[in-house]
């Protein structure tokens, strides 16, 4: 079924942005397809799009809300400044098909803490509990893909990040093949246990093997899961903190001209280092070469085979196919059977043509290779290994001087020094979780079931259990036939995900196209995340612009209807494409929600209000009340204690402010 949801508008009072009150409704059934809100840096974007995602993320089977996870510190953050309210609210008022839903974050400063309540026709209720059928709409993950800004645009061109594959998954109900596998496997255990109530003694034993084996796999993916996230994330976070290391260290100019030396040195010794690896390990395939006493032998049977007086053209099909004549090469007849079966008796002491061939070969790569002189080659060999070792020691040598001189920016530097401590740390980290990467590889199944580590070891002992379990409740043939069955849906669950990216792919390349035509940047495939064609990241106006053609083509190719709102939606992009987006935006969903500064309108704004239909734009403009003055000639104007809020366009177009005020940077 199809699920349409709207924002309707949102309260904010007593936290840090400006208290203001907004709603999107035109009239009482209709909303606005575009909402421009205008807000100058300092005024509260950032915080309104947290308190956005939060309150729209969280978990209904335990009605907690995401900001319940935030620590005390985070929550208090929140407060406004300068004020003695310990409380304050965030309220988010929605249009699910045609109920409405307020989802209420009620923040206590003094406890540190978040409490939820939802409201829906039937009533209020404590926590966090949306329908059931947009639930999944209002998981954390997937809020950030209409609650969009930069980072999650970036983050769909990451391969550490799974983004364009969650969303795929989420809009085009792919979980549910998951759930089919899932009521095979519950259908199959009804059935056993049915029959463990009546027949054979022992059957409990079994059942709880079978139980405990998939409780402690899954627990096992999820932890591998979480490991690997940890790891990717340590490394990222370790590269980071390495570039901005060097980068700090080639800032200080009595170091930079030190390091640079060294760094020549170094990798001229590297390139010596690579290029007698190569020899050596060249010279170590041939045999001859390990040692002398391999040549020496391969020497002699090569004399050996000399000696042999192999044929050169006379072969065991020669003396074959003489059998078969009238007379031999000599001129005698040949008319006895006798004579025929002596002469294809003897053909057998030959060799077929094909293995003589080989073993001529043999005897010139030998001769070629080897030599007269059977101890050159291992005198060759040693000689170039001890080059290697040479510019291996060198290079060591080479490593201890450069890394010298970077303990001594080190050390003067309390700085950098804080930043290598960090390094170690993160080095550290990293090794540990790579430690825990592979306990999950560990294919020992000898110690106890709680002890067992490796994923590809439980699934083994399950796959048994499960068979003698089906063996001893007589259910081996159900329990065949739902196995075919989940590999049946797996292989429809791979193939439609492949099916909807190839076209998804397609599609979004379009129109990328429209969105910079002068640009070659297109997407190769979708797998975990977008892969480019021929390049690993785009500029960030091009990332953005392909989030943009992502979304859209993901959001038109289902029958889902979404809001999607945004945080500078043209601020990085060039003012060409600028107005490519701007026409694209009223096409992106049903109701387009951005946040802008007023730098954003040129070559933005005109191309929106050509592609949207008269009166299809929400004109906002907020900011606080220390910021500009509060002659507004009449315009519709709503003041709170600390803000403006006006409506209207020609106020909206005049707008300059957006300068930050770091007193109060939001």
């Amino acid at each position: 079924m199809a699920v349409v949801i709207k924002v309707a508008g949102w309260r904010v009072k007593g936290l840090r942005c400006p208290d203001h009150q907004v709603s999107f409704l035109k009239d009482r059934q209709n909303i606005y397809p575009v909402s421009l809100i205008q807000m100058p840096n300092g005024t509260g974007k950032t915080t309104t799009l947290e308190l956005l995602r939060a309150a729209l993320s969280g978990d209904a089977l335990t009605g907690k809300g995401s900001a319940q996870e935030w620590s005390a510190d985070k929550i208090r953050s929140f407060q406004k400044r300068n004020s003695q309210n310990s409380s304050g609210q965030f309220q988010v008022i929605l249009i699910c098909d045609t109920r409405r839903l307020t989802i209420t974050m009620d923040f206590d400063f003094e406890d540190g803490i978040v409490t939820y309540s939802t409201t829906l026709p039937s009533g209020n209720r404590e926590g966090f509990h949306p329908p059931r059928d947009v639930m999944k709409f209002f998981e954390a993950n997937f809020v950030n893909f209409f609650v969009f800004d930069g980072e999650l645009a970036a983050q769909l061109l990451d391969q550490e990040h799974t983004k364009a594959q969650d969303v795929i998954k989420d809009l085009f109900q792919l979980s549910l093949f998951s759930g089919l596998t899932g009521r095979i496997e519950d259908y199959w255990k009804e059935k056993t246990e049915q029959v463990g109530v009546t027949q054979q003694k022992g059957l409990t034993q079994r059942h709880n093997r079978v139980n405990d084996l998939r409780k402690l796999l899954k627990h096992r993916k999820k932890m591998k899961e979480l490991t690997n996230t940890g790891y990717k994330k340590t490394k990222k976070e370790l590269k980071r903190k390495k570039e901005r290391f060097e980068e700090a260290l080639a800032e200080r100019e009595e170091v930079k001209d030190q390091l640079h030396k060294a760094d020549i040195k170094l990798k001229e010794v590297q390139s010596q280092v690579d290029s007698s690896v190569n020899d050596v390990l060249d010279d170590m395939r041939n045999p001859h070469s390990l040692s002398s006493s391999f040549a020496s032998r391969m020497i002699t049977l090569k004399d050996n085979l000399d000696r042999a007086k192999l044929p050169e053209s006379a072969a065991r099909e020669f003396f074959e196919e003489l059998a078969d004549e009238a007379e031999c090469v000599c001129g005698r007849p040949i008319d006895d059977d006798t004579l025929r079966a002596h002469i294809k008796g003897r053909a057998k002491r030959y060799m077929g043509s094909d293995n003589v061939s080989i073993l001529n070969r043999l005897k010139e790569d030998v001769a070629d290779l080897v030599g007269t002189e059977t101890d050159s080659h291992e005198v060759k060999l040693k000689q170039k290994i001890s080059i290697l070792n040479n510019a291996r020691s060198e290079e060591e040598n080479l490593k201890t001087a450069r890394d010298a001189i970077k303990n001594k920016a080190v050390a003067d530097d309390p700085e950098l020094e804080k930043v290598e401590k960090e390094i170690n740390k993160l080095e550290n980290t990293l090794s540990e979780l790579e430690n825990d990467l592979r306990k999950f590889e560990d294919p020992d199944t000898s110690r106890k079931i709680e002890d067992i580590w490796g994923i590809q070891a439980l699934e083994n002992l399950l796959e048994d259990a499960e068979h003698k379990l089906a063996k001893a409740t007589n259910t081996l043939e159900l329990k065949a036939k739902g196995d075919l069955l989940a590999q049946i849906i797996n292989k429809a669950h791979y193939k439609a995900k492949q099916e909807i990216s190839v076209d998804l792919c397609k599609e979004a390349n379009k129109r990328i196209e429209e969105l910079m035509p002068s640009n070659a940047i297109r997407i190769q495939k979708i797998t975990q995340s977008l892969v480019l064609q021929g390049q690993e990241a785009g500029s960030v106006g091009e990332t953005l612009s392909i989030g943009y053609a992502f979304l859209a083509t993901l959001f038109n190719g289902t029958e889902h209807q979404l809001p999607f709102i945004v945080d500078s939606p043209a601020n990085p992009i060039d003012l060409e494409v600028r107005a490519n987006v701007a026409e694209l935006v009223p096409k992106l969903s049903h109701q387009f929600i951005a946040f802008t500064i007023s730098s954003e309108r040129d070559g933005f704004l005109p191309a929106l209000e050509t592609a949207s239909a008269d009166g299809d734009i929400q004109y906002i403009t907020m900011f606080r009340k220390d910021m500009q003055s509060d002659d507004f000639n009449g315009e519709h104007v709503e003041e709170s204690i600390d803000g403006w809020c006006v409506h209207d366009k020609t106020y909206f177009e005049g707008f300059q402010l957006e300068e930050e005020d770091p007193e109060n940077a939001v």
